[in-house]
Parts: C-alpha cells; structure tokens; sequence
C-alpha cells in the first residue's frame, strides 16, 4: 500500500486458551541487526473473525517486523 503503510492478512489460531476476543498488532523498526521499540498498532482488532487490517502511518523506505497474536480474557497468544 505505498511506502508508508501494510495490508496484512493472517489466519485464525489453531489453538486458543478460551474464547478468541480478537487480535494485537505490533510492530517494529529494522534497522541493521538491530529492533527498535515495539509498538502496538491501535486501535486494537477486537473481531476474532476479521483477518486482515491497514497498519499506516509507517516512515517510508524503512524495514519492520510485524508480529500478530490473537488473545482472550487469558491473554495473548504466541506469535
């Protein structure tokens, strides 16, 4: 989606630890070895049937690491 922003798409977990509320969206900046902060992108999905989003607003000609996880009222999931 240009060089600011990501169209992602994911697939549902094959387990959950109860009930899936829904999915988090982090991500990271790549710059030789190292990662910078983690961020969360916001708002959070909270639709365990969506399976895609627009994560924008991204620094143009930069590498990222996105991490998805789905979570319930336990918590997050692995990635």
């Amino acid at each position: 989606l240009g060089s600011s922003a990501f169209w992602l798409q994911w697939k549902r977990p094959l387990l959950t630890n109860g009930k899936l509320q829904g999915y988090r969206i982090y991500y990271e900046v790549v710059k030789g070895t190292e990662l910078g902060p983690r961020q969360e992108r916001e708002p959070r999905i909270q639709d365990p049937d969506k399976k895609n989003a627009k994560l924008a607003g991204l620094e143009a000609n930069t590498k990222y690491r996105i991490h998805i996880v789905g979570y319930t009222k336990v918590g997050e999931g692995e990635e």
